[in-house]
């Protein structure tokens, strides 16, 4: 999440005429604006088991795979390596509340069914520092992409079939902003150039 403030910051001093308004939403909730062009752009984790529609243009910035957060002390922790997800089976486990079944929690039930168990549910949370906060208190354990390690909890990688995901940048095919208005609030004062190619340009400029 840092990582994502710090690009963010990057752009809006290389752009100020452009003005960005941020909001929270699931993976699967961006890629339902993107459809309706009410999102100019996303920035999302696309789960390789429930594709993304064809019309959305993704670009992937960097990786960011699911590991093990527990409260420090949680026996798992102590072992040597990446930690198979079939040692997860008994564990209790905190979810995302009302999330989509297309999203995170879909793609741990699925990561945990292909390891041959159901994930044992015991809490759920309507955000990420919440999901923390009851794994740090010792309420269960969470699969979370890596950027959500913060202090009090431990985060450790486990290896499994569904685990390898990445942070990708994502806008819909055929976008017009350049020549209609556009359909959301987040792009202000600029209509020269879709902002998707603004943040591909700025990419380019920042890696080299």
């Amino acid at each position: 999440m840092r990582r994502s403030r710090r690009y963010s910051a990057r752009f809006s001093q290389a752009y100020p005429e452009i003005r960005l308004e941020l909001l929270h939403a699931s993976t699967s909730e961006q890629a339902a604006m993107l459809m309706d062009r009410r999102l100019d752009l996303g920035f999302l984790r696309p789960s390789p088991v429930f594709p993304l529609p064809k019309n959305i243009i993704i670009r992937r910035l960097w990786p960011d795979p699911l590991e093990l957060f527990a409260s420090k002390g949680h026996p798992l922790l102590h072992k040597r390596g990446a930690i198979p997800v079939q040692a997860l089976a008994a564990q209790p486990i905190i979810f995302f509340a009302n999330a989509s079944r297309r999203g995170l929690n879909g793609h741990v039930v699925h990561l945990c069914g292909s390891a041959g168990f159901v994930p044992r549910v015991v809490q759920e949370a309507e955000d990420g520092s919440a999901i923390l906060g009851l794994v740090a208190a010792g309420f269960g354990i969470a699969v979370l992409p890596k950027c959500y390690g913060q202090i009090g909890v431990r985060d450790h990688a486990i290896c499994g079939t569904w685990v390898h995901l990445a942070l990708r940048q994502a806008n819909a095919r055929q976008d017009r902003i350049a020549e209609q208005a556009p359909s959301s609030s987040i792009l202000k004062g600029l209509n020269q150039r879709p902002l998707g190619r603004h943040f591909r340009r700025f990419e380019r400029w920042r890696c080299c």
